[in-house]
Parts: C-alpha cells; structure tokens; sequence
C-alpha cells in the first residue's frame, strides 16, 4: 500500500545513492523516492534506482512510470 511505502521512504530519506527494491512492482518505492527528493529541494540526479520484478506486465508499467525523468535506473526480471 502506497501508505506504507510513503512511510519508508520517510525513514531511509533517500536524498544519494542507490536505492534497491526486490520486489519493485510497479514501482511505487522509486517513485516515492523520487517525489521524496523533490519534496525536500534535493538533487534527483543524485540517486540512482534498481528493482527486479517477476511480473512482465507489472514490470513494463514500472519502466514506463512518469518519474524516472533524470534517474539512472535498472529494472530486471527475476524468475521464481
């Protein structure tokens, strides 16, 4: 739930470096990330974003979501 990835997000306080998540979905923690570092007058250019995702349909809607502008990223596919 969004609620819960806003809450972690708050907690790690992502302004540099990379941020990893395992199980990416469609990409609700990188985009929290993302605003987080926005919200807080950060560099977006200073974080860079992976995940893995066993979904190809989540995966793609991951890939294409709107706040990845000006992040390094890397999304792979993770078979179960």
């Amino acid at each position: 739930p969004s609620c819960i990835v806003r809450t972690l997000v708050e907690m790690i306080e992502p302004f540099n470096g990379q941020i990893f998540d395992p199980a990416c979905g469609s990409g609700g923690m990188f985009c929290q990330s993302a605003r987080f570092v926005k919200e807080h007058q950060g560099n977006i250019r200073d974080i860079s974003i992976f995940g893995q995702e066993s979904n190809p349909t989540t995966m793609n809607k991951s890939a294409r979501a709107d706040c990845y502008s000006n992040i390094y990223f890397q999304i792979t596919m993770h078979s179960v």
